[in-house]
């Protein structure tokens, strides 16, 4: 019987505190441009993402000096992972919403080294998963480290992704580490963006880039939390009248899907996971319009596409109170914002 879980919850207070850390970058100011959207978008907005504020959102749209935080890499000595919950010395990180043991039963695993490559938000959302926790497993890689996270069901895509990449993390329902890694690795800095374009090279890699439509709407079917576009049906049928081949995602491969991008100039989707297929897929010097819901706007996933020169637009639904509305005229000419010269000046990104 193992009675860490105990110990650490009573010390769930405490900074937990690392027997010696390594900065991989330091932290970076670099200028972002902003988001293209309609002068009257903001006001549009009703609510955001219950993990954001509206000042962090805004900050994303508007851009200009930025500060991305370093990548540190801290070796936090003995820690226990069980139940979704790593232990350690001075108290315990969550990363899964589950029930826990007080006391653990059973053969514990043992490992002498290994990082831990996830977040909370990784466990909980694919498109995190695959943003977030995916480059934080190439740092271990680079590194050398043996890459751990808790167990889980994999997501739908996540076999597609890690055959492409050949990057791998061992799930333990419960495991103990001597020599514990755990990263700070939240900030889009240079180390990071390297790890980011590595990604996109080997899934851009399995497909002819020569071929593939050139307008792509990413079907949303269904949401829910705030993000059901009522209007999704009449929306599907009019962009393919107005050229666009239409894919769904979920009933795709994920070679399937980097096929249908590749080649995209200009990819239309509604906020969610399937932004982070388009980052991984799109080429440089494309554009990504996305429909936001008005309750539930979120830019996380802005920045990422600025730093591998791909525009990021937005128009926002029209609100409906449970769902929304995606608004043809105004999604129309966030395209031509996001395609074409912009103020006479072309589209930053293009080669």
């Amino acid at each position: 019987m193992n009675i860490t879980p105990i110990l650490s919850r009573l010390r769930a207070n405490r900074k937990f505190r690392a027997r010696s850390s390594e900065i991989i970058c330091p932290p970076e100011i670099r200028s972002e441009a902003p988001a293209i959207f309609l002068p009257d978008e903001i006001d549009r907005i009703v609510a955001v993402q219950h993990e954001t504020s509206f000042d962090n959102e805004m900050n994303r749209i508007f851009g200009g000096n930025v500060t991305h935080q370093a990548t540190v890499a801290h070796d936090i000595g003995k820690a226990l992972l069980a139940d979704g919950v790593l232990y350690h010395s001075c108290g315990r990180v969550n990363f899964q919403s589950r029930p826990r043991r007080p006391f653990l039963s059973g053969e514990i695993a043992r490992l002498d080294r290994a990082a831990v490559v996830t977040t909370g938000v990784a466990e909980a959302y694919f498109g995190h998963w695959l943003r977030d926790s995916l480059i934080t497993e190439r740092l271990a890689n680079v590194l050398g480290l043996h890459a751990i996270a808790p167990d889980r069901d994999n997501w739908k895509h996540e076999d597609g992704y890690r055959a492409i990449t050949g990057l791998r993390s061992d799930r333990y329902s419960q495991v103990l580490i001597e020599n514990a890694v755990i990263f700070e690795d939240i900030g889009l800095n240079t180390n990071a963006i390297t790890r980011l374009e590595w990604i996109r090279e080997k899934v851009r890699a399995q497909v002819d880039h020569a071929v593939g439509p050139r307008r792509v709407y990413l079907r949303r079917v269904g949401g829910g939390n705030g993000r059901d576009m009522l209007n999704e049906k009449a929306l599907n049928q009019f962009l393919i009248s107005k050229g666009f081949e239409t894919i769904d995602p979920i009933s795709c491969s994920v070679g399937d899907i980097a096929r249908s991008l590749s080649n995209a100039d200009i990819v239309v989707l509604s906020e969610g996971s399937a932004h982070n297929h388009a980052l991984l897929t799109m080429k440089r010097g494309s554009a990504l319009v996305t429909i936001q819901p008005p309750r539930r706007f979120n830019a996380v996933v802005k920045p990422f596409f600025h730093a591998v020169g791909i525009e990021w637009a937005f128009t926002v639904g029209d609100d409906d109170g449970e769902g929304f509305s995606a608004p043809f005229g105004r999604l129309m000419r966030a395209i031509d914002l996001g395609s074409g010269p912009i103020n006479g000046i072309p589209n930053r990104y293009r080669v």
